[in-house]
């Protein structure tokens, strides 16, 4: 039998670790956090992946600001973001500004957790807070999904009135739309040649989102799939 950590012997723990529990998750610690390496069946998890796959990638530095001055401050902190909105500006450390407005930009950090651009953005915001720039604490108000595989665009075709196949929403395009009657953004985030997508919606409706998403994959073969699988698509995660 694999050993598996106990997400509740750890402070920080994903809003949906109850969901990963009842599938069979197979946890490490990440950064503090206990994360699902994978549910029981690492090979068919990597087959998963390139075809319908979810993962829970609420362990991640995440964070947002806001306001009449949020976009230029950010620039000033060594943060580019673009000049459009519903658009994604990659870090040099593979961290993403998504700009959603012209007075609002959330900002994901790297898949590897490795960039300290969330942290000193916040910190940074913490210690100077400055006129005209407010925080939005997505770490603790949203909780972030992926959505992996070929079959991702026939699955948001049920649940979403947004066109998201690939020829039409390009890779870094945002959208801030409804999902399973959830206000969600999502963002195109290809990792390699697999399609994939991430989205940010409201931690208290995660477990309904995160059986929502399972049961539109259920006719693809769907599944929950652990950081393990994820990170099998590329070399460069």
């Amino acid at each position: 039998m694999v050993e598996t950590l106990d997400p509740s012997s750890l402070t920080n723990r994903s809003f949906l670790y109850r969901q990963h529990i009842k599938s069979g998750a197979v946890f490490a610690e990440m950064g503090g956090f206990a994360v699902p390496l994978n549910y029981g069946n690492p090979d068919s998890e990597t087959e998963a992946s390139s075809n319908m796959g979810l993962v829970d990638l609420s362990h991640l530095p995440r964070t947002g600001f806001k306001g009449w001055d949020a976009a230029k401050w950010l620039v000033s902190n060594g943060c580019k973001v673009g000049d459009g909105s519903n658009v994604t500006t990659e870090q040099a450390c593979y961290s993403r500004a998504m700009r959603l407005a012209p007075s609002e930009v959330a900002i994901l950090g790297d898949l590897n957790a490795e960039s300290s651009l969330v942290n000193d953005l916040d910190m940074t915001w913490s210690s100077h807070r400055s006129d005209g720039v407010f925080h939005v604490p997505r770490a603790s108000t949203n909780c972030w999904l992926k959505v992996t595989g070929k079959y991702a665009p026939s699955m948001f075709a049920k649940i979403c009135a947004v066109d998201l196949r690939p020829q039409v929403f390009g890779i870094g395009q945002v959208a801030q739309t409804n999902i399973a009657r959830l206000n969600c953004i999502v963002v195109r985030h290809d990792i390699d040649a697999v399609l994939t997508y991430d989205i940010l919606t409201d931690c208290a409706s995660a477990d309904y989102f995160w059986s929502a998403l399972l049961d539109a994959m259920e006719e693809f073969s769907g599944k929950p799939i652990g950081i393990s699988a994820l990170k099998s698509l590329s070399v460069n995660i």
